[in-house]
């Protein structure tokens, strides 16, 4: 799969988290062995913050993608997605979205 995507990804020189990906798939390729294939020209951002403690969680994610489902279904797909306000809750991140 990662054969097939082309992208950069940015990483924090402190703590080496990913502050931000950024992925367009070059060529088609397969997901569960039939269930899905992921057009050409896909693409998806996500960004991350740390939240303290080296640990990191997603701030943004982008996504404009096309798939066949079963071969019998398109799905196109054009989302942003943003996350905020987390809080530590009985040892883990909690967040809203």
């Amino acid at each position: 799969m990662f054969s097939k995507v082309d992208g950069k990804l940015w990483v924090d020189k402190q703590n080496f988290g990913w502050i931000k990906v950024d992925g367009q798939v070059t060529q088609s390729f397969s997901m569960g062995l039939f269930v899905a294939r992921v057009q050409r020209g896909s693409h998806i951002i996500l960004e991350q913050s740390c939240v303290g403690d080296g640990v990191w969680v997603p701030k943004r994610l982008e996504v404009r993608a096309s798939a066949r489902i079963l071969f019998l279904k398109t799905l196109d797909m054009d989302r942003i997605l943003t996350y905020s306000d987390y809080s530590l809750a009985d040892g883990a991140y909690s967040v809203s979205r």
